[in-house]
């Protein structure tokens, strides 16, 4: 349980980082309903992603948007003095999420089969809104800020890309 704990746990406060769990606890889940809520994300956005990026620029962006929601977390925690553990893939996934709203901007979207109005953008909109205010306020045990960084990076590496097969 302690080798769990070091690396598949992110633990946000002074001199209690390992550099390993920064990754690692991308892969841990809570408990099985974590596990797949995070899984059923995956699976809606994240086979169209592969498709369009193709497996090593896909597995890159889930790996390095892991990393980078860890930091935001971490970096939110400092700030704020809010520290305590976090974990689960959400802030790798939000950037998967934010990397389609972006590339797939009218995309039809579905919360619990029931259809969003305006398509992917207006989801991705209301999700950054959400995890905004859920920084402030503090709802439940959601790590906000590694949405945010993840949300972040998938929404800039969409533009990027974007960029780039406009200037080819």
């Amino acid at each position: 349980m302690k080798v769990l704990n070091k690396y598949f746990l992110l633990e946000r406060g002074p001199s209690r980082l390992s550099e390993w769990s920064l990754l690692w606890s991308g892969f841990s889940h809570q408990d099985f309903a974590h596990l797949l809520m995070n899984m059923l994300c995956l699976y809606s956005f994240g086979t169209t992603m592969l498709q369009v990026l193709g497996v090593v620029n896909f597995t890159s962006l889930y790996l390095i948007s892991g990393v980078a929601s860890s930091f935001a977390s971490i970096l939110f925690s400092a700030i704020t003095r809010s520290y305590g553990m976090s974990l689960g893939a959400s802030g790798a996934i939000s950037a998967i999420f934010a990397a389609f709203a972006t590339i797939f901007p009218k995309a039809g979207i579905s919360l619990f089969f029931f259809p969003l109005p305006g398509g992917a953008q207006v989801a991705l909109l209301g999700f950054t809104v959400y995890n905004i205010l859920g920084c402030f306020y503090r709802w439940g045990g959601l790590d906000y800020a590694a949405h945010l960084g993840g949300t972040l990076l998938g929404f800039l590496y969409a533009k990027y890309l974007q960029q780039k097969r406009r200037y080819r």
